[in-house]
């Protein structure tokens, strides 16, 4: 069996993409399992402001982890990394970049 199977069809036989239509991107992981590498939308409230931000749901799942571990909500959590970043710097890359350090980080 291949490490990695059907690197971005959304089915395991599905027939090749005609030029210029765009499909539903999915990734087969090792275990066979699918798992969505669109990003997801969700909204969260930074002082006291509704915003949304796009992040793939690996890091939607490893950003709830490092609140909880923090013992405080997620959009704490963001508030912090918001006040963070450079102005140069959208929030979603500033969260996708966070989590990597905290990744990083670990032993």
């Amino acid at each position: 069996m291949p490490m990695l199977q059907n690197m971005g069809a959304a089915r395991p036989n599905a027939p090749p993409m005609r030029h210029g239509r765009i499909k539903r991107r999915r990734i087969w992981t090792r275990i066979g399992q699918m798992s969505d590498a669109r990003p997801r939308k969700r909204s969260l409230t930074l002082q006291g402001h509704r915003t949304s931000v796009s992040l793939e749901d690996a890091f939607w799942v490893e950003l709830q982890r490092i609140a909880a571990d923090r013992g405080t909500s997620m959009n704490a959590l963001v508030a912090e990394i918001d006040a963070a970043r450079g102005v140069s710097a959208g929030l979603a890359s500033a969260i996708r970049v966070f989590i990597l350090e905290q990744a990083k980080a670990r032993p």
